[in-house]
């Protein structure tokens, strides 16, 4: 898996249990959960890509591709945005932090290579040097209202020696993300730990994700997804900062009324969760699909619970749609 051999070790000794690359847990699901509503959930997620600009144009030369403005941003800010390709579809999402002689972008696990050749592809004669530096950092998380100790707003971020302190949320979960050198990855894994947070894994954190209605690369988008479809125009989209790749389409569809199919919410009646790419249709028998689910969860709040993409006529709170056995599924506003 993309953790470090010495991180892996700390997790062994906490009980982490690995499934497909993943820590997908340690005690149980409702403890992990409890962690992140009630106390402070401490999440590895130094899998993570990380990729570093430097050069004097490197914020001009973020700005013509970014779908958010990065331009406007200060040393020890940063912003959530997006990458396209001409047609409008998305090469990958990513966490901008400008720092004064540089600028990070974090990404999700695997996109990496992918994001790196598509800002090479771009590079001409600018003033810019592109380099992946995934195994030079560790990143943690840490949610919950326990997570006190954060020290700056969302999308700010504080440098504490070595460490970079980055204020973050998902949906209603606020706390602070540690960006941390590889070669102190250990040492604040376990200090964390001994102060009180508790480790979470992969299935309570994809959980926390679906109830704030939070697409991820992999699951919910790919590079075959518009930006606005996976909704992220409030997050990660300016409609000010003028062009940049993709933008004539971002500016089209909105002028339309945005993306015909849209990321929106399901309620599941109670069975087994639906898969991903289960189609979804208006009446029984139809053979067109107007919908599907890409993540499904077991909320220990909210039960059976998914997100996926409806057509604009079914995405309507209280739509109903259905699966091809005729299981009912009703369309629910995000965030749940």
């Amino acid at each position: 898996m993309g953790l470090p051999s010495a991180l892996l070790d700390i997790h062994a000794r906490l009980g982490a249990r690995v499934v497909a690359d993943r820590i997908a847990g340690y005690t149980t699901l409702e403890k992990e959960d409890a962690a992140l509503h009630c106390a402070c959930g401490l999440i590895d997620r130094s899998d993570r890509g990380k990729l570093r600009l430097c050069g004097s144009e490197r914020i001009g030369f973020l700005q013509g591709l970014a779908t958010n403005d990065v331009k406007s941003l200060a040393p020890g800010r940063g912003c959530y945005t997006a990458f396209l390709e001409p047609k409008g579809h998305l090469v990958s999402d990513a966490q901008v932090l400008v720092r004064a002689d540089d600028v990070l972008l974090d990404v999700e696990p695997g996109r990496a290579k992918s994001l790196l050749d598509h800002l090479e592809h771009h590079l001409i004669s600018e003033d810019v040097e592109v380099s992946d530096v995934t195994a030079s950092f560790a990143l943690f998380s840490l949610l919950g209202p326990q997570s006190s100790a954060v020290a700056c707003d969302e999308n700010c971020f504080e440098p504490q020696g070595d460490v970079l302190r980055i204020g973050t949320r998902l949906g209603a979960l606020k706390g602070i993300d540690l960006l941390v050198p590889s070669s102190q990855a250990a040492k604040v894994l376990e200090s964390e730990v001994a102060r009180g947070a508790v480790p979470v894994g992969f299935e309570a954190l994809e959980i926390a994700r679906v109830e704030a209605g939070v697409p991820r690369f992999g699951a919910d988008m790919d590079e075959e997804t518009g930006a606005l479809e996976a909704n992220l125009a409030d997050r990660a989209i300016s409609f000010t900062k003028g062009c940049y790749v993709g933008q004539e389409v971002i500016a089209k569809a909105s002028y339309r009324g945005g993306a015909r199919n849209k990321l929106v919410g399901f309620r599941l009646g109670p069975g087994v969760l639906l898969p991903s790419g289960t189609p979804l249709f208006k009446a029984p028998g139809d053979k067109k699909p107007v919908g599907k689910i890409t993540t499904a969860v077991h909320s220990p709040r909210l039960g059976d619970i998914a997100l996926g993409y409806a057509r604009r006529e079914f995405q309507s709170p209280g739509s109903e749609l259905l699966t091809a056995d005729a299981r009912q599924i009703v369309v629910c506003a995000l965030p749940f």
